[in-house]
């Protein structure tokens, strides 16, 4: 998506493809089961913070040639850009809060989604 470029050079993890070891994971308590949306957030933030203890880096993979990623433009055709954009803004204040109702989520839960 157009937003992951710009948001991995602040070295923030968006999407669905974030690895690390196993041990981490369970260390940090997985995924957050309270959230609607944006749990890989949540989970690299403390995956981060468990790595600076072992002295160990967090890096995102931006690209490499042989390993292209081709994601779904479904929303972004079906919604367009701008009301995106719209649906998304009000998560900017309070996300922590926000991200854990259902109600706050309708771009990933409202009724027009195709399933």
């Amino acid at each position: 998506m157009w937003l992951n470029y710009p948001l991995s050079l602040k070295n923030v993890t968006v999407g669905p493809f974030l690895y690390c070891e196993r041990a981490a994971f369970e260390r940090v308590g997985g995924f957050d089961e309270s959230m609607y949306a944006g749990e890989e957030f949540s989970l690299a933030a403390r995956l981060k913070k468990e790595g600076e203890k072992s002295n160990k880096k967090w890096k995102i993979i931006r690209h490499h040639k042989s390993h292209d990623i081709i994601t779904s433009n479904r929303k972004i055709s079906k919604l367009g850009g701008l009301e995106i954009i719209k649906e998304n803004t009000h998560l900017l204040w309070k996300p922590h809060e926000k991200l854990r109702q259902k109600d706050q989520c309708t771009f990933w839960y409202d009724a027009r989604r195709d399933d």
